[in-house]
């Protein structure tokens, strides 16, 4: 889900990404991952930060799951990695 957010929005907003994965704008970046993981998959939430580069998701307020979307040096993480899961959910 979450990878394909980032595949969809490499495609929908290139100029978001520079050479070698880059990404050129880190708070566009997350909210677009997040914007494009609740279009496209009805029921879920996503939400940004929590630290800065992760994206939270859930589809109930029983738990919520985070993921690294970005790496340290500024490179989309793609597989993103999961970090934890929380209950009841986070957000």
């Amino acid at each position: 889900m979450i990878s394909d957010a980032i595949y969809k929005l490499k495609a929908e907003r290139p100029e978001l990404f520079g050479p070698g994965n880059l990404v050129l704008d880190e708070p566009a970046y997350s909210a677009g991952v997040a914007r494009i993981v609740e279009r496209d998959n009805k029921g879920v939430c996503a939400k940004t930060g929590g630290p800065h580069d992760e994206i939270a998701i859930k589809t109930s307020n029983t738990w919520s799951e985070q993921y690294d979307i970005y790496t340290q040096f500024g490179t989309a993480f793609n597989p993103p990695g999961y970090q934890v899961s929380c209950s009841p959910a986070r957000f």
